[in-house]
């Protein structure tokens, strides 16, 4: 029983890896067709909320510096 309780948390475990590598869209896709402020604070939400983006990795694709602004910050 307990090989088997093993087998099946390795395999949950490689599953749930293989989620997180899902395709994503990139942040320069998501931020492409930003044309108002309120506009670019969404987009940066959702990169964030839906689509797994580190802080660090979205204030660098907007420009800014992770340790000025968060992105509740950027209004």
């Amino acid at each position: 029983m307990t090989f088997w309780l093993g087998r099946l948390a390795s395999w949950l475990a490689r599953s749930a890896k293989r989620q997180r590598l899902l395709p994503r869209p990139s942040l320069k896709t998501l931020l492409a067709k930003v044309d108002s402020k309120a506009a670019r604070n969404a987009a940066l939400a959702r990169a964030y909320l839906e689509h797994g983006y580190t802080l660090t990795e979205i204030s660098y694709a907007a420009g800014q510096s992770y340790y000025t602004k968060t992105v509740e910050e950027m209004s």
